[in-house]
């Protein structure tokens, strides 16, 4: 088992959740790190940095695996599918593009927000990618081919958290205007 933290110093460590120790420092991205996640094997761990990219490490030893190029501004949010073959990266450039871990190719790209965006979330089959955006809307997309399937309009600021309900069947987002709403994911009620 290991732990990960990040740092607005840019550096990334893991730890033994039960020693307290620290397995390994990783640094290589130049501007803080916001966000990280491991595959569901615990074999990969995966940051997202102000520095416009995101990278892949392992999670034993700490090494660069790869950097994922393409964004035009900081990267603030990511998510690994929980099959554990795709990462979903989510940038200040107002899109998300979805990875492939295993070739590290870029599969989509998810274009149509307006504003930065501050979350990305899996739905439970790996299927669909939620994201929330500062402009004030959230989104469902089609993982492998980017395309929309429904916005979720209804707050007055940013929304600033989305993700999907365990059966996959409702998104609920958080904004900055005080409220929380649950969504339906087939026609965003």
């Amino acid at each position: 088992a290991r732990l990960a933290t990040v740092s607005s110093d840019g550096n990334i460590r893991l730890w033994d959740p039960r020693t307290g120790a620290e397995i390994a420092k990783m640094d290589g991205h130049d501007d803080e790190v916001w966000d990280a996640a491991f595959t569901p094997d615990g074999r990969w761990l995966a940051t997202a940095s102000f520095d416009g990219t995101a990278r892949l490490w392992n999670a034993d030893t700490g090494a660069e695996v790869e950097v994922f190029k393409g964004h035009d501004d900081k990267v603030a949010a990511l998510a690994i599918a929980p099959n554990g073959r795709f990462l979903a990266t989510g940038s200040y450039d107002a899109t998300a593009r979805i990875w492939d871990l295993e070739s590290h190719d870029l599969v989509a790209v998810l274009r149509g927000h307006t504003g930065k965006l501050r979350s990305v979330a899996f739905s439970p089959d790996s299927n669909r990618v939620v994201t929330a955006s500062d402009d004030a809307t959230a989104r469902i997309w089609d993982a492998a081919t980017g395309r929309t399937l429904t916005v979720l309009r209804g707050h007055d600021s940013y929304v600033r958290h989305a993700v999907f309900n365990p059966a996959g069947d409702k998104v609920a987002t958080a904004s900055a205007d005080e409220t929380a709403r649950l969504w339906r994911t087939a026609d965003g009620a």
